[in-house]
């Protein structure tokens, strides 16, 4: 069956079901690569690589419709206009990781690609050269990652300690309070050397991280950015790994989070996520330079084109 319409390729089953991004997650581009620029023919481009007005419209009138639910886009409509931007993004930038990491795309993986765009995607077929292009480039490389071996513990380890904005993963930890006072008295205490998990089932209102020291599931960049407050994720993605926050405020009080060490919990919950092809995808999309022009919005951490503003 096709991806998912509407899923992150870093969040999707990779050669399962077909990705269109979403038009609007959480954050405006703070992560690297995040930047805009102005060309008369160009919609937005991935290192060298650019995306022409033609192949846009191609693009979208190729793929789904968000807006509507129609099988294909409408070049009018501006959130099937960003999804299709995302989609190029994001094949560009996975192919362009491909080619840097020396990985074979062989006659198999195009073969499997072409194989599910013909039958799971009615407009493919009938498609312009351009549009069956990106799309058969996108799946033909993800086929490639998806046979690849996973990292080892160590290799793993390496990747985390970059940090939650560099790694394409976070591992956050929290402790929610009602008054900036008591999240600045728990900062003082941890500055004091006491244990964070341990104020955290102490202290923290938040009833799911009572019980786990305060630990949050392990997640992908986007899928983070996608699951909390714009609040926390933007204090969260600026921790390194180790590190706690001052005080945080959302709606729901007053945060202290902290970027969780890649001990045996840590490394037990990554194992199976490092060891698939969304792993590699989110690192292709964190490492990508990324330009949208304004009028369609920006490349977000959240590895989609979103409004500016």
């Amino acid at each position: 069956m096709l991806r998912d319409f509407g899923l992150p390729v870093a969040l999707a089953p990779v050669n399962r079901r077909l990705v269109t991004i979403p038009a609007a997650l959480l954050l405006a581009g703070v992560a690297a690569g995040c930047t805009t620029f102005d060309s008369s023919d160009t919609a937005a481009r991935v290192g060298d690589d650019t995306l022409d007005n033609d192949t846009l419209t191609a693009l979208v009138e190729t793929l789904p419709s968000r807006a509507t639910g129609q099988p294909q886009g409408d070049p009018t409509n501006a959130d099937d206009v960003r999804n299709s931007i995302t989609l190029w993004v994001q094949s560009e930038a996975i192919n362009q990781y491909v080619e840097g990491e020396g990985i074979d795309v062989g006659d198999e993986d195009v073969a499997a690609a072409e194989e599910l765009l013909s039958s799971q995607l009615a407009t493919y077929t009938d498609a312009p050269e351009t549009a069956r292009q990106v799309l058969l480039d996108y799946f033909s490389a993800t086929n490639a990652l998806d046979g690849l071996e996973a990292p080892d513990d160590e290799q793993i380890g390496e990747i985390y300690e970059r940090g939650p904005a560099d790694s394409g993963v976070v591992c956050a930890s929290h402790v929610l309070v009602e008054t900036e006072d008591e999240a600045a008295e728990i900062v003082a205490e941890l500055e004091a050397g006491a244990d964070f998990a341990e104020l955290a089932s102490e202290r923290t209102i938040d009833p799911s991280g009572q019980g786990a020291g305060g630990a949050l599931p392990c997640a992908t960049t986007p899928s983070f950015s996608a699951s909390y407050v714009p609040e926390f994720v933007e204090a969260t993605l600026d921790l390194d790994v180790g590190e706690f926050s001052g005080p945080v405020q959302s709606d729901f009080g007053f945060h202290v989070i902290r970027v969780r060490p890649f001990d045996e919990t840590v490394a037990e919950e990554l194992a199976g996520y490092f060891g698939s092809a969304d792993f590699r995808i989110g690192q292709a999309l964190a490492a990508a330079d990324v330009s949208v022009k304004p009028r369609y919005g920006t490349f977000t951490e959240s590895y989609s084109v979103v409004p500016l503003g």
